[in-house]
């Protein structure tokens, strides 16, 4: 990112609520009502609500600067799944992040593997014309199926092997991968094996994330009935989150076993703090996991 703004440039992702929806009609077990929601206050266009992102964010910045740097944004279209529509439709919201602010650079668009073809890449590449960065995010969590299943995704390991061979054909789009720690039904040789197995992919970066149980979800459901079941069938991944220590350890697993050129966007995702049912520790610990798995990595 600095060979593309400068050393002496900031750069903040604003993420924004387009209002797309998403293909997996029951929703994925651990997502809540808001679609791993931008949680921005809506506005009668979306325009209107990039300007107030952007304004939000440069006020914070300005609270929090020491040093004077300048600024540049990547507009994050965030929440659901961000290519859930024609191709003209898709046009028409993305072309709205142009000419509206200088000090945007960029585009990130959330989406899933089962919900890109050919021509909408191609219609996301041909913005790398209006901005420096342009990036897609894909929710693969896991490359085991069983795991998949169990989260609700509504797509297979499949899926991503099919996006991923399409992506071969756009070099410059920069690719990052969302991949979950603490799936319930996975351990540790399982959770390392979708680690490892990035360095065949076209996935530049990842964000890592817990399983958290959240407030009204099918996720918070299961946890429900299995605490309620004193002879539940016992979950590996769900253990080793129970632990804030080992749920460090695995962490930095995680990230040793990942390809050395892999950039690291994200090392401790989570979902909205006040809504987390479990693990019970991560409110209190959150802010620190970052440090925590660092630590860790340096002394191990």
């Amino acid at each position: 990112m600095r060979d593309l703004v400068g050393g002496d440039t900031k750069v903040d992702r604003v993420s924004v609520d387009a209002g797309f929806t998403c293909p997996n009609g029951h929703r994925c077990f651990f997502c809540d009502s808001s679609g791993s929601s931008a949680r921005t206050p809506k506005w009668p266009t979306l325009r209107e609500q990039i300007l107030h992102n952007i304004s939000f964010k440069k006020s914070r910045l300005r609270l929090r600067q020491r040093e004077q740097l300048k600024h540049k944004f990547i507009i994050h279209f965030q929440s659901f799944t961000n290519t859930n529509a024609t191709l003209q439709e898709l046009k028409s919201i993305y072309d709205q992040t142009i000419g509206i602010d200088d000090n945007i650079i960029g585009i990130t668009i959330s989406t899933r593997s089962d919900n890109l073809s050919l021509e909408k890449l191609q219609l996301i590449d041909s913005y790398r014309t209006r901005f420096p960065y342009v990036a897609i995010e894909l929710g693969v969590q896991s490359i085991h199926n069983q795991s998949l299943q169990f989260l609700g995704r509504g797509e297979t390991h499949e899926d991503f092997l099919k996006v991923n061979q399409l992506l071969k054909q756009f070099p410059h789009l920069d690719v990052v991968a969302h991949l979950m720690l603490g799936i319930w039904i996975e351990d540790e040789e399982k959770m390392l094996a979708t680690a490892k197995s990035m360095q065949h992919f076209n996935v530049k970066g990842v964000k890592l994330h817990f399983l958290s149980v959240l407030k009204d979800t099918e996720l918070a459901k299961m946890y429900r009935m299995r605490t309620r079941d004193e002879n539940s069938k016992r979950y590996p991944g769900l253990e080793l989150l129970s632990s804030l220590q080992k749920s460090v350890e695995i962490s930095a697993s995680f990230i040793s076993a990942l390809p050395p050129q892999m950039v690291l966007h994200r090392v401790a995702g989570h979902g909205n703090l006040r809504e987390v049912i479990f693990p019970k520790w991560l409110p209190i610990f959150a802010a620190d996991l970052p440090r925590l798995i660092q630590e860790h990595l340096l002394h191990s």
